[in-house]
């Protein structure tokens, strides 16, 4: 796992691009980055990464890919967020479920004791409230 910070030998413009990209859903500019040797974990100055991005807006199919080629499913932002959770206050049922279906964990709050079950309720989101008491239970 890369450090919000630690940019190494990528320049700080580029990571910007590729949170711009992620954001956008332009799986191509996120591809082409990955393929130029790019680390799909590395996160701005808040710890978001492509990951979360892609999970907050919406974006499945790029959810999907960054998955298939490494993308950590329990990084936290600097606030203590998953991807799972930004994919919850986003309202992304299909999202959820296939975080979930990759081992998501449920119980991590992040650092004001908040949960994904907190934000899906608090937005609103019973289908999602729904799918995580189900996967609770499992």
């Amino acid at each position: 796992m890369v450090s919000s910070l630690e940019y190494s030998n990528i320049e700080e413009a580029e990571v910007k691009y590729l949170l711009r990209a992620a954001q956008a859903g332009d799986s191509l500019a996120v591809q082409t980055f990955w393929q130029q040797g790019g680390n799909l974990n590395i996160g701005n100055a808040q710890g978001m990464t492509p990951l979360m991005f892609a999970a907050f807006h919406g974006h499945s199919a790029l959810v999907d890919w960054l998955r298939e080629n490494g993308a950590e499913v329990e990084q936290k932002t600097t606030a203590g967020r998953t991807a799972l959770m930004m994919a919850a206050m986003g309202g992304h049922l299909s999202i959820v479920r296939t975080l979930l279906a990759l081992g998501a964990v449920t119980t991590i709050s992040d650092r004001h004791g908040m949960t994904v079950l907190f934000f899906a309720r608090r937005a609103k989101h019973e289908a999602i409230v729904t799918a995580l008491l189900q996967a609770g239970d499992e």
